[in-house]
């Protein structure tokens, strides 16, 4: 009978154990699952928020066709010939079509009248480069390998370029964002390469906007070009553009800038990474008679509005080109692995509605944007670019869109802090002594760019991290596997984990 019941108590044991290992298995692997699904969700949401902004911007071009088109058909209207050989119908159908009033919708022109003067005023005077906005293509296959039929149209419909040379056994990894392929080194590869192409979508990851200016004393282009530039690697220079905008109207100026950076990036010109544009004359408005205001000389108050619309141009410019945009000077120095650093903070933060995120605590340096909502910006600069400089007039429209007049100072700043987000140490270092501004000296520099780090920012490959030990204060494994920060936990104890899944195997020879 002990025997028995001894049997019986086995059983039960080993049965719990195994309904307990099911379930714990079960819960993991829906966890993980999660996770992934998480993971599309945000690439998906960032992908449709730039779908709506191409879908407007679209739109905005088909009612400005349809605008020139009334304007022929009321043109024609005068001359009783002009319409003699089309039908009835046709006739009928433009009358209605030049009588429709819609009501008349503020845009640049409310604020710039002096644009409609010129035919030319919103192009660039001076444009180089390949004019690169995320398709990558390489030469050596004409057309996607081993694709079944079906798929092809689908992607192409969702807006993957297949003129691509990877074959469809390579592809590890399909979502709304991105394909990926195994690479050799452990790293998914997501970028065009000699070896491996990622079918890109239509945009790429960030725009890196610096204007410059002619400076007097010395200009520090070239330095931080070459700061940006070679602190790339080559997959993360086929996924961005760097765009230095001119803001000068001397057009023998602007050519000898463009030689001057032809000869020195020649390469980076010709693959696309590097763009340069200039402003055509018509598009400044007249700057002598402008309204002194808050202590500013007259000088000041011409320099930082023509700053404002130098700004604009350039946002108007980078807003097709990528996901996210990020603010420049021409006067800065950038920290090794910044740029995975800043897209792998704003990914993580893609399921929040944060409006700018901050790499610098400087002025308008190293501040982010998500490129649907650079239309807002420059509307709103556009209409108050006389009054305020630019950091001034951002902080308005923070204010503008989350603070209570009812409420105290302190609570608006609260809320202001879930729209613009700080991220420490800064990436972007001012170095530049001499102001754009004839005569300033500016001996700015950014404190926390100096700050000694207590972990050395890094770039693993994908993976999830997750850990039985008790964090402390925020420090998390997962920032810390993001190069983000450094892991701080309680005193671990028998059976607590860190543990590692990699998204597919990977060679580890060594951690540090």
């Amino acid at each position: 009978m002990r025997l028995r019941n001894g049997t019986v108590a086995t059983a039960i044991i080993f049965f719990t154990s195994f309904l307990s290992l099911s379930w714990y298995t079960a819960w993991q692997n829906g966890k993980e699952k999660l996770m992934v699904y998480q993971r599309e969700f945000h690439a998906l949401k960032e992908r449709l928020r730039v779908a709506e902004h191409r879908t407007l911007q679209r739109s905005s071009e088909l009612n400005h066709i349809l605008e020139q088109f009334r304007r022929a058909i009321a043109d024609t209207n005068s001359s009783k010939d002009a319409l003699v050989n089309f039908s009835d119908e046709t006739q009928k159908l433009l009358k209605d079509l030049s009588n429709r009033k819609p009501l008349q919708v503020p845009n640049i022109y409310h604020h710039m009248p002096h644009l409609l003067n010129n035919e030319g005023s919103l192009h660039p005077a001076v444009q180089v480069g390949l004019g690169r906005t995320g398709d990558h293509a390489c030469d050596e296959c004409p057309s996607p390998l081993g694709f079944p039929p079906l798929l092809i149209p689908l992607l192409a419909a969702v807006g993957f370029d297949l003129s691509g040379c990877v074959h469809f056994a390579d592809v590890i990894k399909i979502n709304y964002y991105h394909l990926t392929v195994a690479g050799e080194d452990g790293f998914d590869q997501t970028v065009c390469s000699r070896r491996n192409v990622l079918f890109s979508p239509l945009s790429v990851t960030m725009v890196m906007g610096i204007p410059t200016v002619k400076r007097k004393v010395k200009s520090y282009l070239s330095e931080t070009l070459h700061s940006l530039i070679d602190k790339l690697s080559p997959e993360e220079k086929l996924d961005c553009v760097i765009i230095v905008y001119v803001g000068e109207t001397d057009v023998d100026y602007v050519h000898s800038v463009v030689a001057g950076l032809e000869k020195e990036f020649t390469t980076e010109l010709s693959s696309g990474l590097l763009e340069v544009i200039s402003p055509p004359t018509a598009y400044y408005p007249e700057l002598a008679n402008l309204k002194e205001t808050f202590g500013d000389s007259r000088e000041r108050v011409k320099w930082r509005t023509k700053q404002n619309l130098d700004y604009s141009f350039l946002m108007m410019y980078a807003v097709s080109k990528g996901v996210y945009y990020v603010q420049l000077e021409d006067d800065i120095v950038a920290k090794p692995n910044y740029f995975a650093t800043m897209k792998n903070f704003a990914l993580q933060l893609s399921s929040e509605d944060w409006m700018i995120l901050e790499f610098s605590q400087l002025g308008f340096i190293g501040k982010m944007f998500q490129a649907p909502d650079l239309n807002l910006i420059v509307e709103f600069i556009f209409m108050f670019y006389k009054e305020k400089p630019i950091d001034w007039l951002l902080d308005h429209i923070l204010w503008v869109k989350v603070c209570n007049p009812e409420k105290d100072a302190k609570h608006c700043e609260r809320q202001k802090s879930s729209l613009r987000v700080r991220f420490r140490p800064s990436l972007f270092q001012h170095v530049g002594l001499h102001s754009s501004l004839a005569g300033k000296i500016q001996k700015l520099t950014d404190k926390d760019f100096l700050k000694p780090l207590l972990h050395k920012m890094h770039v693993n490959p994908p993976a999830e991290v997750s850990t039985s030990v008790k964090v402390y204060q925020g420090h998390t494994l997962e920032k810390t596997y993001l190069g983000e920060d450094f892991f701080w936990a309680v005193t671990p104890t028998t059976g607590d984990y860190v543990l590692f899944k990699f998204d597919r195997p990977v060679s580890v020879e060594k951690y540090v």
